[in-house]
C-alpha cells in the first residue's frame, strides 16, 4: 500500500499540474481494495483475467480513467479450445489436456495455462508443470516446467523480449565483471572490460556463484539492490526471466484496455 499510495501521490501532482493525465493502474485481485478506490477519486477497479484474451490466467485489478467497453471485456468466458501450435515449445503439451484426452467424456476442453508467478519458491512449483506429447496412458512421460520462450509467448511478448536482454546482461557480468578480471594477468578491474552502463551493477547487486558442468563451470545468481529483505532471493538468469515475466502485464489485456485511446484521439 505505501508504494501504492506514493502512485497516487504522483499522479495527483502531474493531474494539478497539466491536467487531463490518463493513467493505468494494475494490481492483484484482493478484499479491501475501498480506499484506494477512493484515492483514485471513488474509481472502481475493473477486474479482467487474461484467459479470456490469451493461453494463461492472470486475474487482476485495473484502475484506468481511459474509457473501456466493461460489458464486452468482463466476464467473458472463453468457450473455444486454444490453439498452442507456435506457442509450446516443439514436442510439448499441456498436462491438464493430456488429462482430459484421455477420458473418453471429455474430447474436446478449454484449458489454460496456470498463472505465471514471479518469487523464487514459485515460478517452477507443479502449477508451472506441461508434459511431453505421447500417447495416453504411457508411465514414461516426461514432465517439465514452462520454459521462457513459451512464458513469453503466452503473455504476448515479442520473442526474446524478456530473456535476450538478461543473457546479454549475466554474460556481461560472468565474463567481463568477474572472468576476466580475475584472470588479468596485469592486475586490471572490471573497469577495463566491462560496459560503463554496468558499472554500478558490479557493486549493487548481490551475487552467488553455482557450479555447472560446461564452462566456465559455474553460473551465478542475482539479488537485485531492490528485494530490500533479510534473506535475498537469488535468481540464475533462466529464473531471473521467469521472475520478471511473472511480474508482467498480460499485452493481450493491456492492448484490450487501451483499445479506447483510438476513439478518444480521433475525437
Amino acid at each position: 500500500l505505501p508504494n501504492v499510495g506514493k502512485l497516487i501521490a504522483k499522479l495527483n501532482s502531474i493531474q494539478k499540474k497539466h491536467g487531463g493525465v490518463l493513467f493505468l493502474s494494475e494490481n492483484v485481485v484482493f478484499k479491501d481494495f475501498d480506499d484506494i478506490s477512493q484515492c483514485y477519486g471513488k474509481l472502481e477497479p475493473i477486474r479482467l483475467d487474461a484467459k479470456d484474451f490469451s493461453p494463461c490466467k492472470r486475474s487482476r485489478f485495473y484502475w484506468c480513467n481511459i474509457p473501456v467497453d466493461t460489458e464486452k471485456y468482463t466476464n467473458v468466458a472463453s468457450q473455444v479450445s486454444v490453439d498452442y501450435d507456435g506457442i509450446l515449445d516443439p514436442g510439448s503439451g499441456l498436462l491438464e489436456r493430456l488429462v482430459y484426452d484421455c477420458d473418453e467424456h471429455f474430447t474436446v476442453k478449454t484449458v489454460k495455462a496456470n498463472t505465471f508467478l514471479a518469487s523464487l519458491s514459485k515460478i517452477d512449483d507443479d502449477r508451472m508443470l506441461k508434459c511431453s506429447t505421447g500417447d495416453c496412458g504411457r508411465t514414461n512421460i516426461k514432465l517439465e516446467h514452462y520454459s521462457v520462450g513459451e512464458r513469453e509467448r503466452m503473455m504476448g511478448f515479442p520473442p526474446s523480449y524478456v530473456s535476450e536482454p538478461l543473457q546479454n546482461l549475466f554474460n556481461e557480468i560472468t565474463t567481463c565483471a568477474i572472468l576476466q578480471p580475475e584472470t588479468s594477468a596485469d592486475g586490471k578491474t572490471y573497469r577495463d572490460f566491462m560496459d560503463k552502463r554496468f558499472w554500478h551493477l558490479r557493486k549493487k547487486l548481490k551475487l552467488q556463484h553455482y557450479p555447472k558442468a560446461l564452462e566456465p563451470y559455474f553460473e551465478i545468481g542475482i539479488a537485485t539492490p531492490i528485494e530490500n529483505k533479510q534473506k535475498l532471493a537469488f535468481f540464475t538468469e533462466e529464473q531471473y526471466s521467469k521472475h520478471l515475466i511473472g511480474m508482467g502485464f498480460s499485452i493481450c489485456v493491456v492492448e484490450a484496455l487501451l483499445e479506447g485511446l483510438v476513439d478518444l484521439f480521433a475525437k
